[in-house]
């Protein structure tokens, strides 16, 4: 029992010292786009940058606000990293691209081989691979399944129905898309 109660508080101490230190970084990844990801991003759309406006509840709900075109741009922590991204819910996968999979140590599934999927651009070479952990302000999932598209495909990423479907209700309503675990 108290070697127990002695593991609990020095977790919850860790977590007391890390978390003050991580916030301005999770605050700040809000705001911008990864180097990689940013011309891309721009390319894509006509409004300013792609930071949405998010908000949360401790509930598992995230409401995303769309941009001027009516697309969702909004920054998804995998892996621990910060990954620029579009909501897609016509993507039945998330995908990244084979940039953003190098950057934050995703891997291919070992024994699962390369698939052809169509995309909006055409047919694309991707490699299966599962995220272990994908996290969306109090939305929060391990062992997503996922692909890393092949470097003919540039740079975007999307949070596709992989995710989504494991979502209790995904809303849009009013510009806004509201996703609620």
């Amino acid at each position: 029992m108290l070697k127990s109660a002695l593991s609990f508080a020095g977790s919850a101490l860790i977590l007391g010292l890390v978390a003050p230190m991580a916030l301005p970084y999770l605050n700040m990844r809000a705001r911008q786009a990864t180097d990689a990801e940013a011309p891309r991003m721009a390319a894509v759309q006509v409004a300013p940058a792609p930071s949405a406006t998010v908000s949360h509840d401790v509930h598992g709900e995230a409401s995303i606000q769309a941009n001027a075109n009516g697309q969702y741009p909004v920054v998804v922590t995998i892996e621990g990293q910060p990954v620029q991204m579009w909501v897609d819910t016509g993507a039945t996968m998330v995908s990244i691209s084979s940039r953003t999979a190098e950057r934050i140590g995703a891997v291919a599934d070992l024994g699962k081989p390369l698939q052809q999927v169509s995309t909006a651009n055409g047919v694309a070479t991707v490699t299966p691979t599962t995220l272990r952990s994908v996290s969306l302000d109090g939305i929060f999932m391990t062992d997503v399944q996922a692909q890393i598209m092949g470097p003919s495909v540039g740079d975007i990423n999307l949070l596709g129905m992989s995710f989504l479907k494991r979502l209790v209700a995904v809303e849009q309503r009013d510009g806004w898309l509201i996703l609620k675990q």
